[in-house]
């Protein structure tokens, strides 16, 4: 964290580049996060917004948009985070980002399925997985097929919901990961 402090003060001087500066805020932010200290996160990461804004460099402020979005749901602001998942969803449309576009719809149906909102969590996680692809990592193609299941459970479409919860145990185990979902 020191180092990122110290790069910042130096960018201070250089005011040529300031989506560097964007850049060492974000990063603290994202370590803030991992220390659970979520509110300063929060702060780094919308600086950091700002600036990509201001710059107009929109295949950052995609991404940092879903960072924010996490934070909230992190802390359990719903709504917030859905509205910044969904602004990172429309700047990664825009501009092409299709892995954005995928991050930011299983981000979204998570917090739907959070907030107990069934159908519109099969939606968005739907979206992403069909949008994924083969470019989809096995990791979140287990995550979304489990989860889709899941909240099908929830609303009581139970044949559907074993498609997919099987489809996610059958590539959890293919791959060697999810172990809670093998239990």
């Amino acid at each position: 964290m020191e180092g990122y402090q110290h790069a910042l003060k130096i960018l201070d001087t250089i005011k040529e580049e300031p989506f560097r500066k964007a850049d060492v805020l974000r990063n603290i932010g994202k370590l803030n996060i991992r220390q659970n200290h979520l509110e300063e996160a929060l702060e780094y990461i919308s600086s950091a917004l700002k600036i990509y804004l201001d710059v107009g460099d929109n295949l950052y402020a995609d991404s940092t948009n879903i960072d924010i979005g996490t934070v909230y749901s992190d802390l359990e602001d719903y709504e917030k985070a859905i509205e910044y998942h969904k602004k990172g969803l429309e700047l990664g449309e825009k501009n092409n980002q299709g892995s954005i576009s995928v991050l930011a719809n299983g981000n979204i149906g998570i917090v739907y399925l959070e907030m107990k909102r069934f159908r519109e969590a099969i939606h968005y996680l739907k979206k992403g997985l069909n949008q994924g692809g083969s470019e989809l990592s096995d990791i979140n193609r287990t995550i979304y097929l489990y989860q889709i299941g899941n909240s099908y459970t929830n609303i009581g479409s139970y044949d559907i919901a074993k498609k997919y919860l099987d489809s996610s145990v059958i590539l959890a185990q293919t791959n060697k990961i999810g172990n809670e979902l093998l239990n």
